[in-house]
Parts: C-alpha cells; structure tokens; sequence
C-alpha cells in the first residue's frame, strides 16, 4: 500500500532540483509521493517580495510523481528565489511544506566563473566536531559565493568508524 493511502500531508522526498540554466530560463525539477500539482513562488528577493505565483505540472505515476517547469523570462544574471510545493490531486489533503531553492542567472558579459571543488570528508578518525561549529569548511566555502561546487569523493568512511571523541596531543578532546 501507499504511504498516502491512509491521508497526510503530500510527501516530497527527492528534494528540489534546477538544472538547464540558460539566458532566460531554467528548469525546476522535483518528486511528490502521490498525484499532486506542482506550485511555484518565484521572486528576485530572498524575502519573496514581489514573488510570482506560477501553476506548475501534474506530477503523476506516469512519471513516478515526477514535475518540472522550464521557467522563461527569468533575468540576466540575477539570483533567483523559487519555493515549490505540491497540492494534492484528489483534494483531500493539504500542499506540501514548501522546498526553497535559489541560482544565478548567467550575465550576459563575460565574467569569471568561481569553481569550488572539495574531496573525501568525515572519517579516519575524524567526523564534525559540534563545538567547533560543525563542518567550518563549507561555511567558509559558501560564504566565497561560487558559481559551482563539485563534492567529488566520499562523504562517509564506513569501513573506519569514528569514535565518539579523540585525544589530541595537547590534552584537548575531539567530539565527533
């Protein structure tokens, strides 16, 4: 049976995705768990002033519940706010909480493309430390603004679990 068989809130578990950005467009991809229609808020602003209400797709068990909306007539190198949910098709239930995605639009000069790119993290020893604020890395990565990040390499090393804390050679404790 299906996990909406029984009623609750439309489900949306492969995320939100944007892909084939162009000059003036780009597509909105994502996945309900049941026949719902795709809803999209798009704005200039972070604060969604302004936003744009736009009726997306059915996403349907002929697509496996997939959606997308190739949206046009978006600015040259602007950012781009999107919210997207999914309303029920039979009615009976509520939409979706609501997925925030965001991207640049590409300008329409010349201009450098930052690239990030990081490797292996999390393991051998080593996990996120909490008290230090987690994985520092990625703020500092995302606060360098980058056009693309590329993750390459494993988030995980399960063969070599992390103990719960570590003594460093100073007498300080790593928490993992």
């Amino acid at each position: 049976s299906r996990s909406w068989a029984n009623g609750g809130r439309v489900q949306v578990p492969s995320g939100v995705q944007v892909g084939d950005v162009l000059n003036d467009r780009a597509v909105i991809w994502s996945r309900a768990d049941r026949p719902a229609r795709m809803w999209l808020e798009v704005a200039a602003t972070e604060s969604f002033r302004n936003a744009v209400r736009l009726r997306g797709p059915a996403a349907l068990p002929e697509s496996d519940f997939t959606a997308k909306f190739d949206l046009q007539g978006l600015p040259h190198g602007e950012r781009i706010f999107c919210r997207v949910s999914f309303e029920a098709l039979d009615g009976a239930v509520g939409t979706s909480e609501p997925l925030l995605c965001q991207f640049q639009m590409p300008a329409l000069r010349r201009r450098d493309v930052r690239f990030l790119w990081s490797g292996d993290v999390c393991g051998q020893g080593w996990g996120i430390n909490p008290d230090l604020g987690g994985m520092r890395i990625f703020e500092t990565m995302r606060a360098l603004e980058p056009d693309f990040f590329i993750h390459c390499g494993d988030t995980i090393y399960a063969d070599g679990p992390l103990q719960a804390s570590v003594i460093l050679p100073d007498g300080s404790v790593w928490e993992n």
